[in-house]
């Protein structure tokens, strides 16, 4: 199994696609945290050196999980837009191993690009910080936990991004009900008075991960988390199911 981990990663280690995404979640970061930084003490925002404006600098990097999102989407629907899944297949039949393969090595890929996301958002916020006279409490345990919870939304994201690529498999449909459900559908609920059924699915679970305090209502962060986990989990589990049964061309 470590073989194939190590096969899948030298795959996305290897392809321009993964490259490319983890530049656009750097520019997320960065759009996001120079949005954080100039919005800070305005229109209602928490002011610099607060506990909520340090804690939605470091979640600045959240919405890069996007990406990650549709790498994992890709890592799976990619070998059969190419063809590759053949080859693939034919070194190790067994397709379960393969989708567990995929499974672990995007939440690495992911970790990686969640840590590399943190560090960026250090790298440019605490010497910004310090220029304004802000010091940065890097021992405080909310702020440590914000940031631990941000890291670990990163492979939760990956995670789902292989369920629904193994259970859609067509790439385009598949990275767009991906970004439609997150931006569009999930967004909508609160305007038909679901809010008690938004707080079950990804979008909130992520919010409540990160301990966003700006929203009511939400789970436990450790129920966010785990419903996360168990999204992916779930949907690799069915789309594996699907793709085991069925002829590969």
């Amino acid at each position: 199994m470590t073989d194939l981990i190590r096969a899948e990663l030298a795959k996305l280690r290897t392809t321009r696609t993964a490259w490319a995404l983890t530049a656009v979640a750097v520019a997320v970061t960065l759009a996001m945290l120079a949005l954080q930084l100039r919005n800070a003490g305005r229109a209602g925002a928490p002011s610099l050196g607060t506990t909520a404006s340090m804690r939605a600098i470091l979640g600045a990097s959240g919405p890069g999980a996007f990406a990650v999102l549709i790498l994992g989407v890709l890592s799976v629907t990619g070998e059969f837009r190419h063809q590759t899944i053949t080859a693939t297949l034919l070194v190790t039949p067994d397709r379960l191993r393969v989708i567990a393969a995929k499974l672990a090595a995007a939440a690495v890929a992911g970790l990686a690009v969640g840590a590399l996301g943190i560090l960026v958002t250090l790298a440019v916020a605490v010497p910004w910080l310090t220029a304004h006279g802000v010091g940065f409490d890097a021992v405080n345990p909310e702020l440590v936990a914000v940031t631990f919870l941000v890291l670990l939304t990163a492979p939760l994201y990956a995670m789902l991004g292989v369920g629904a690529g193994a259970l859609i498999r067509n790439q385009t449909v598949a990275v767009a009900l991906c970004l439609l459900w997150f931006l569009v559908v999930e967004q909508l609920l609160p305007s038909y008075g679901l809010e008690s059924l938004a707080r079950w699915l990804p979008g909130d679970a992520t919010r409540a991960l990160t301990l966003d305090a700006t929203v009511p209502d939400l789970l436990p962060a450790w129920a966010g988390g785990l419903l996360l986990l168990g999204d992916g989990l779930f949907l690799t589990a069915v789309g594996g199911r699907v793709i085991a049964r069925r002829d590969i061309a």
